[in-house]
């Protein structure tokens, strides 16, 4: 129930806007701090506040034709009791009930959680693994690779900077009253 929260906010965002990363805008999109590779943000859905941040993969491998935006969310939504959402969209179709590998690097280890998926985007699957990716992305995690197939067969593999994410995921927590 919770990801058909954030695929509404996906697809209100996308179609406000035509850019990502957009300035404040008539759709009350505001964009509240850039930290290296993130960026936060505050939006309004039916009045009540949402928190989100948002980062763009370092490098995107597949032998892929064309793809749409790729990006990486977590997403505060204190007046449904939704924190620390964990999305990635993937910028294609991925096959009905499949899932998606999402690596936080450490060092030299590393910890792997299943995604699910549904259109073009993949979720944690339970609040736990919302709350453990959510950490390891902001407080440990190095770099982050998510790992897919598309509805047409292309294994693809999106790496993530994860430098500015604790600052992000501050601001977001600060905007929306998260503690």
């Amino acid at each position: 129930m919770r990801y058909l929260y954030v695929y509404s906010l996906i697809f209100s965002f996308f179609v406000s806007n035509s850019d990502l990363f957009a300035e404040k805008k008539a759709n009350n999109v505001e964009e509240i701090g850039s930290f290296e590779d993130w960026k936060a943000y505050v939006t309004f859905e039916q009045k009540k506040k949402v928190c989100y941040m948002i980062s763009l993969p370092k490098k995107q491998e597949g032998d892929f034709k064309k793809r749409g935006k790729v990006y990486a969310m977590i997403t505060h939504r204190p007046s449904l009791k939704s924190f620390n959402v964990v999305s990635f969209h993937a910028g294609y179709k991925f096959p009905k009930n499949s899932k998606v590998t999402l690596s936080v690097q450490v060092g030299k280890h590393k910890k792997e959680f299943d995604l699910f998926t549904d259109n073009e985007t993949a979720w944690a699957i339970s609040d736990s693994d919302d709350q453990e990716i959510t950490r390891r992305l902001t407080k440990v995690g190095e770099s982050l690779i998510v790992e897919g197939i598309s509805s047409k067969g292309t294994k693809t593999k999106d790496t993530y900077s994860l430098k500015g994410s604790m600052q992000a995921y501050k601001a977001i927590c600060k905007a929306c009253e998260v503690k």
